[in-house]
């Protein structure tokens, strides 16, 4: 019975840290650790970044080709090398369009 209870806090603080997640990348477009480190998701012209945006082109469409045997390991590396590049976009922020700036 105190395993059942210490599941069911635990899916409820998940829910909780899920919802604050969600209000804060809508509102903001931050999550809790970009809100730690000073910094949020815009557009390229520095607009706001929808919830939409972020959620499915920065993660969802980005998460895609990981499940690729081999493509995924690949990509992976690709991915975070382009964040060398002159605009210091990465390839899911050129997939969604946007930047990562100091909030």
């Amino acid at each position: 019975a105190f395993s059942g209870v210490g599941i069911g806090i635990g899916v409820i603080l998940w829910l909780v840290l899920i919802g604050i997640t969600i209000h804060l990348v809508h509102k903001n477009g931050q999550t809790v650790g970009k809100k730690i480190l000073g910094i949020k998701v815009v557009r390229s012209d520095f607009s706001r970044a929808s919830l939409g945006r972020i959620f499915w082109l920065r993660n969802v469409v980005n998460a895609i080709p990981s499940v690729i045997p081999f493509v995924g390991n690949f990509y992976g590396i690709v991915d975070h090398l382009f964040i060398f590049g002159e605009r210091r976009q990465c390839v899911h922020d050129k997939i969604a369009d946007t930047l990562v700036v100091k909030a």
